[in-house]
């Protein structure tokens, strides 16, 4: 009964220390300022480290479950049962007010796409989904407005697999355009994941 109590005074102590909330909340923002800027350059093992340290400590931020679940999508050490975890993480972020997100590759070739040959001219990007709204943001460099979207229900026509969609491949049906995509991972279980949530919070087939 010693040792507890002790050992909770000690807590106690350091939780009433001058500026302690401060300094962790300064640590977190560094923590997630560092892990957005792993997410940038491709370091995705980093920067799940970086949001596990936050999301273990501190929930409020939907934004920290939304970054831990892309990082942990594409990250080379996926940890076991990725799917289920970061189907969670993405769910724990939407009822937040947040959003579930993906690192995805946008074929410029339809042709190509759908006679199943490599990829020659596409771009990457982040396909986000909230409920009602679904956008996409290329990274490249020219012309990215043109294939870049953002879109709410009523514009969605249908998010499907592709005929052969053994890599993942899904198409984006909109009332201008169509787009053909594919997880930056080519692994059909993410974009399994994405047709879930279109279902789920964008109520299309």
């Amino acid at each position: 009964m010693t040792a507890t109590l002790s050992s909770w005074s000690i807590v106690i102590a350091v939780l009433f220390v001058p500026g302690y909330p401060a300094q962790q909340a300064g640590r977190f923002e560094e923590a997630k300022r560092t892990g957005l800027q792993h997410l940038k350059n491709g370091r995705y093992d980093k920067a799940a480290a970086n949001f596990e340290e936050v999301w273990e400590q501190d929930r409020s931020d939907p934004s920290v479950a939304e970054y831990l679940a892309l990082a942990y999508l594409n990250g080379t050490e996926r940890p076991s049962g990725v799917s289920k975890k970061v189907l969670q993480l993405m769910e724990l972020s939407i009822a937040a007010g947040g959003k579930a997100s993906f690192v995805v590759h946008h074929s410029h070739e339809k042709l190509t796409w759908l006679q199943g040959r490599g990829l020659n001219n596409y771009c990457s990007g982040t396909l986000s989904i909230s409920p009602g709204h679904l956008a996409f943001v290329g990274e490249a460099k020219d012309k990215t407005r043109d294939h870049s979207f953002d879109s709410m229900r009523d514009e969605i026509r249908s998010i499907l697999p592709a005929i052969d969609d053994r890599s993942g491949t899904f198409i984006i049906k909109t009332k201008s355009r169509n787009y053909q995509m594919a997880p930056r991972t080519w692994d059909r279980t993410d974009s399994e994941l994405i047709l879930l949530l279109s279902k789920k919070y964008l109520n299309v087939k």
